[in-house]
């Protein structure tokens, strides 16, 4: 089953949300070896990005440590 496939079941099953997205960005994982699979943006979901009154919503860091867990799980054939 190809990862992205394997991430979103599982993501579906525990009902949370996620989008599959293409950046243009600058951090570490650019340098990630093209063929490795690599997940990237599962931490907290926030708002005001950047911003002194950034925040995080709490719940979001379950969700998204369930969905790693799993994941990793998943993938590890435990």
């Amino acid at each position: 089953m190809e990862f992205w496939n394997a991430v979103k079941q599982i993501s579906s099953k525990l009902d949370i949300r996620i989008t599959k997205e293409h950046r243009w960005s600058t951090s570490d994982i650019c340098f990630v070896e093209g063929e490795k699979h690599v997940l990237d943006g599962f931490g907290p979901i926030g708002q005001k990005e950047q911003d002194r009154s950034e925040y995080i919503l709490r719940h979001s860091m379950l969700e998204r440590a369930l969905l790693i867990a799993m994941t990793l799980k998943e993938i590890s054939g435990i």
